[in-house]
């Protein structure tokens, strides 16, 4: 038999009309003769990590987001037209996480800044500089990462 347990709850804080402080809680459980493995990483997930940087199949992750407004409206003008773009907002962000098989090791973390431009009512382009941390030291630097799809 195999057993799969998956958790994915979210909630948000209105701090105003256009800010708000987002929290995700994730949690993965695959067990039984043959468990299933998942990619965990990335800027999907965990933010300043690579894309596919764990492949376990015991998962414990929590996010927590403080979204604000930067630009409402910009445009760009060239000779033949020009580009609108509009609700760009600015993230201030803090992950944590395990990912593990058998003997949970420890908790990693990454913190930092982004950016997220709005192509439309669904679709967005994020842009994320973290840092990782295992609590007892950070990166030297910050990590780019690029997503596009949608906010959690």
């Amino acid at each position: 038999w195999n057993r799969i347990g998956i958790v994915d709850l979210r909630h948000y804080f209105r701090l105003g009309a256009r800010s708000a402080f987002a929290n995700r809680l994730f949690g993965y459980f695959s067990g039984g003769l043959e468990p299933q493995r998942i990619y965990f990483g990335g800027s999907w997930n965990f933010r300043g990590y690579d894309r596919r940087e764990f492949y376990n199949r015991k998962i414990l992750f929590m996010s927590n987001e403080l979204r604000f407004p930067l630009i409402d409206a910009l445009l760009i003008g060239f000779p033949i037209g020009g580009m609108d773009f509009r609700a760009i907002r600015g993230a201030l962000f803090f992950d944590t996480g395990s990912a593990w098989d058998d003997e949970f090791d420890q908790f990693l973390g990454s913190y930092g800044f982004g950016f997220r431009v709005s192509l439309g009512y669904l679709i967005l382009l994020r842009f994320d500089f973290a840092k990782t941390t295992d609590f007892h030291t950070s990166s030297p630097s910050f990590d780019f990462n690029f997503f596009f799809g949608w906010n959690f």
